[in-house]
């Protein structure tokens, strides 16, 4: 979760600054005559409500991630407690996205509120190997055992709350409900790469939630160009944990499962254009 904190003030900080530099480019001569405005936001400025849509890119991870792995007879808890096979092994998955979003936003003042739903292509992968232990106690040419997994779309429908910090950008926190489809195979080598003792996968579309911070930013002010705008998000997710059923392709007996979590962090970049 440090990770996302850090992230989140990272993109808010720079989001900040570009607000303010905004602000001092664009601020108006002072005029002791001007009306004030009871809102806290200049009469003339665009307003942030309204529908919107855009296009976003940036990188996910998921680091540091430990898979188990069970056996299901007394010949697999040997395997497991000698050496020959891992009940635990640790994965790194990560991979660039991109997608499109689509939302709504409401405005009371400098209070910005509404949802919006994204849907992301993802090229997540990770993969791990556990080379076991032969008779003589060291690593064996074969027994190899390898995981891999995959994460090919994910997409999500969320609240977003924030704050404006000048006419032309807001902070925002953001949260709700996530899905993607996940994708994962085991392979236990017997004495021999060439050699699969067990082998299993499983494909699916996972649940779960997600939730982040961000910020969005107006840098124009006349015509069209003042209905784009230019943010930053970042994410983490979690949509659940599965397993994998590794069963036996020939003589061997038993199978081993393996449990796999499906969680991790996004940062994108986002530019939309407001309606």
């Amino acid at each position: 979760m440090l990770k996302l904190m850090f992230a989140g003030a990272v993109a808010a900080g720079a989001t900040t600054a570009a607000f303010a530099q905004m602000a001092d480019q664009t601020a108006p001569a002072s005029d002791a005559s001007a009306p004030v405005a009871s809102t806290g936001m200049a009469s003339d400025a665009p307003s942030w409500a309204g529908i919107y849509a855009g296009l976003h890119g940036g990188y996910g991870f998921d680091n540091g991630r430990k898979i188990s792995n069970v056996g299901s007879t007394p010949n697999n808890a040997v395997a497991l407690s000698s050496g020959i096979r891992t009940s635990e092994l640790g994965q790194n998955r990560s991979g660039a996205l991109g997608g499109g979003q689509l939302g709504y936003n409401f405005q009371r003042g400098k209070l910005i509120f509404g949802g919006e739903g994204d849907f992301s292509y993802m090229d997540s992968r990770g993969t791990s190997v556990y080379r076991g232990l032969g008779v003589t106690g060291v690593a064996a040419p074969g027994r190899r055992t390898l995981v891999k997994s995959q994460l090919d779309w994910m997409g999500s429908v969320r609240a977003r709350a924030g704050y404006a910090l000048s006419d032309q950008g807001f902070v925002y926190a953001t949260g709700g409900y996530a899905f993607g489809k996940v994708k994962g195979r085991a392979e236990f080598d017997g004495d021999s790469d060439s050699t699969v003792n067990y082998a299993g996968s499983h494909k699916y579309t996972a649940q779960g939630w997600i939730g982040g911070l961000g910020g969005e930013f107006r840098p124009f002010n006349q015509g069209v160009w003042r209905k784009i705008s230019f943010g930053a998000e970042a994410t983490y997710y979690d949509l659940g944990k599965s397993s994998i059923y590794a069963l036996q392709t020939g003589t061997q007996p038993g199978f081993y499962r393996l449990g796999v979590a499906t969680r991790g962090y996004n940062g994108v970049v986002k530019i939309n254009y407001h309606f």
